[in-house]
């Protein structure tokens, strides 16, 4: 029975049927829709982690439950297919609570992509099959490269702010603690005020301890999300790493558990280990105060060196466009105010450039050793006026003008690009080896310091402190603290630029200058043993530290070794070895032959329309860009081949069949020799563009898996949501359900004590 109906029950023999009767009516309850509430949370670290929970709804029964997404590209414009991905769930029960934990790194999105999802839910209506309900659809989109780059900018002022903010606590902490050590001089034990006053100072201290973890959290979270959506350059990725790790040692456990110890002391009366540790912390904060110093300069110098990469990443960018453009220009099919229109859009975007360049040379003159940076005022404007000069063109309607004036401006792009890189290059290597000078001079000074420090020691010992010599050695130790003090700021002044310098060293010569001020005092009080005591530690750190500084320049040598090895790779100058991709340079990448190869498509397709160079012509000039087509084509495919043996010898040969596409190529170049331009000539290269896309995806995941198990020791599993989502509690509850409910009850009964348990745990 589907339908409302209704029956009658009538009595009869073989004799007789009675005209009573009885009528009952069937009133069919319809199988509903199933419901479904989703809630979601995104992981305050990282927004392509997304954690759902929710709960389904039906009143016979659940049957399936997805989750379905469409991936929207921000480069064509173009939505991919759905995807549906099942979620499981408990599907004997009317309703169930769900979890799921949805990692969009996983789908390589880029910048300006946005990926639609919902949810959707089906019963189990055997009778008139599943019906399914769906939530609301919702977006999530990444942010575009302009998006990101005043997101980095507002979040990269914040942190300068805070670590500033920060040093100021630092500043007013110290302040504090030198007038409580004055005040205490005079008392024998402590006041309420006194009481109060370091009360104060470990609430000033508690709040510096939570600034400085905000700002690791910000840091982290910047740099994240940086390179989440864009590629960044592996050398800035390094560098970020460092100064993470510098910031995490800012405050170290010594100095934590120094302010605990601090805290006991208050309910003691011991005056004179109260008044040492109060000495202790004023030096901590001092050390904090440094080290926030050090961190802010060596993240304003970041901030300079990615701006800069992002400039010319954007100029590189632009050039192609411009050179795009002055192929289209070329085109009578083409209409000149649509060409203007672009041409328009390019001028602006390189005023925008301009400005970005502008704001580069302030950064560094706001550092406080700045870099020596090239002006590009001239290359700047050869490049507006020429691409000024192409708009005006195209408003004439003179395009083939026009077409000259944008190739100018591109080549002029060109140069302006290999400046900046060189520049780049430049800024990096000569820094490195100026600051390796600087460290081998301050390692000979801290030898000789040694040296002094050992003869005034041994001659100390053997000196009566009534013999005229006595006051000699002071004098003598007096100038060791005078030199160990210049070694001091000099090393701090450098620590600035070299971030391999860890904070244990700033904080070793400092502990140093305050020993050497103690054995000072000492040997003047003329208490020879402890003014030993004190001159032998001295000694010990000295020497320690001179170890030190020799590991950080074997570090900082062999790191200037693997760059110059590396940069030998790649022949465009201040290229990278990630960036370059010039056939036959440098490590070669299925991303960038198939930039090339896109590139060599389209002046094959514009050979067979004839638009190309010696296209219009054809005879010699035809056979001579032919030529040069079919060399390219030889020139990427032997690339590939390298690339396969380099993955058949390293055991990942998870590309695809690259042999077979080297096969294609090859027959390419085959036709372009012989003059041959065919529509299967061009089919096959948009296949061959196709392989080398699905080849780029491969490398992509691969490299995604190598940063993955690079990782593994870190043990961060994001795919348990079980402290976000109360997942333990919310179990419990369903089990507790499933108890308190009889199998008995009819389905009335059964929703209505779903519907009590679901308010009461609410």
């Amino acid at each position: 029975i589907i339908a409302n109906s209704s029956y009658t029950i009538k009595t009869a023999n073989k004799y007789l049927i009675s005209d009573d009767s009885i009528t009952y009516w069937i009133n069919v309850i319809p199988d509903m829709f199933p419901s479904i509430e989703v809630k979601e949370h995104r992981d305050s670290n990282s927004v392509k982690r997304v954690y759902f929970n929710g709960l389904l709804k039906d009143d016979y029964g659940l049957k399936k439950l997805t989750l379905n997404y469409q991936v929207m590209s921000a480069k064509d414009s173009r939505a991919g297919s759905e995807v549906s991905v099942s979620i499981p769930f408990t599907e004997e029960m009317t309703q169930s609570q769900f979890f799921h934990f949805w990692d969009l790194s996983k789908l390589n999105i880029t910048s300006g992509d946005q990926i639609e999802y919902y949810f959707e839910v089906w019963d189990n209506d055997a009778i008139n099959g599943s019906k399914s309900s769906r939530t609301d659809k919702k977006v999530f989109k990444a942010p575009s490269l302009l998006e990101l780059e005043l997101s980095t900018e507002q979040k990269n002022e914040k942190i300068r702010k805070d670590i500033e903010n920060s040093m100021m606590l630092a500043k007013k902490v110290q302040r504090e603690l030198k007038e409580i050590q004055k005040e205490n001089i005079d008392k024998k034990s402590l006041s309420w005020e006194q009481k109060k006053k370091i009360e104060e100072v470990l609430d000033s201290q508690k709040e510096l301890q939570k600034n400085i973890d905000q700002i690791k959290h910000e840091m982290t979270q910047n740099f994240s999300e940086q390179s989440e959506y864009k590629q960044v350059d592996e050398r800035l990725l390094e560098k970020q790493r460092q100064l993470q790790d510098l910031f995490e040692k800012v405050m170290s456990d010594e100095m934590k558990e120094l302010f605990k110890k601090m805290e006991e002391l208050m309910n003691e009366a011991d005056k004179s280990k109260l008044q040492e540790m109060l000495e202790k912390m004023n030096l901590s904060n001092k050390d904090i105060e440094k080290e926030l110093d050090r961190s802010l300069e060596i993240f304003k110098q970041l901030e300079l060196e990615q701006k800069l990469e992002d400039a010319i990443n954007k100029l590189d960018e632009l050039q192609q466009e411009q050179e795009n453009l002055a192929e289209k220009s070329e085109d009578k099919g083409e209409k000149s105010e649509d060409l203007k229109d672009e041409q328009d859009d390019l001028n602006k975007k390189f005023e925008d450039l301009e400005k970005d360049l502008d704001e580069l040379i302030k950064m560094n003159k706001e550092l406080e050793f700045p870099n020596d940076l090239e002006d590009t005022k001239d290359d700047q404007k050869k490049i507006s006026e020429s691409m000024k000069e192409s708009s005006d063109n195209l408003g004439k309607g003179k395009k083939s003008k026009a077409s000259d004036s944008q190739e100018s401006a591109s080549d002029e792009m060109k140069k302006l690009s290999e400046k900046l890189q060189q520049m780049q290059s430049d800024m990096e290597q000569e820094g490195r080896e100026e600051d390796l000078n600087a460290l081998r001079e301050l390692l000979e000074n801290l030898i000789q310091l040694s040296f002094e420090q050992e003869r005034v020691m041994d001659k100390y010992k053997k000196t009566n402190t009534k013999s005229p010599e006595y006051v000699k050695l002071t004098q003598d130790q007096k100038k060791i603290r005078d030199d160990a003090k210049m070694i001091e700021d000099s090393l701090f002044a450098l620590s600035k630029r070299v971030v391999e310098i860890e904070p244990f060293v700033n904080r070793e010569i400092s502990a140093i200058n305050d020993n050497m001020k103690k054995t000072i005092q000492l040997m003047a009080d003329r208490k020879t043993p402890q003014a030993g005591a004190k001159q032998q530690y001295i000694m010990t750190a000295v020497n320690n530290l001179a170890l030190l500084l020799s590991e950080i320049i074997e570090q900082m040598q062999e790191q200037m070794a693997n760059q110059m090895k590396g940069d030998q790779e790649c022949e465009k100058p201040g290229c990278k070895k990630s960036s370059c991709s010039k056939p036959g340079h440098g490590k070669p990448s299925a991303s960038s032959m198939k930039s090339l190869q896109q590139q060599l498509n389209k002046r094959i397709k514009a050979m067979k329309d004839g638009k190309g160079k010696g296209g219009k012509n054809g005879g010699k000039g035809m056979s001579e860009e032919l030529a040069k087509l079919a060399a390219e084509q030889e020139a990427l495919r032997n690339e590939l081949q390298k690339m396969n043996q380099q993955l058949n010898k390293a055991g990942e040969g998870s590309m695809g069949n690259l042999e077979k596409l080297a096969k294609m190529m090859e027959e390419t170049e085959t036709d372009l020799v012989n003059r041959r331009i065919t529509r299967e000539t061009l089919k096959r290269q948009e296949e061959i563009l196709t392989r080398l896309l699905e080849a780029e995806n491969a490398e992509r995941e691969r490299e995604m898996d190598k940063r993955r198990r690079a990782t593994e020791a870190k043990n961060e599993d994001f795919g348990n949501p079980t402290e976000f989502l109360e997942y333990n509690m919310l179990k419990k509850r369903e089990m507790e359900l499933l108890k308190t409910m009889p199998a008995s009850l009819k389905p009335f009964y059964k929703n209505k004590v779903n519907e009590y348990f679901n308010n009461f745990n609410k």
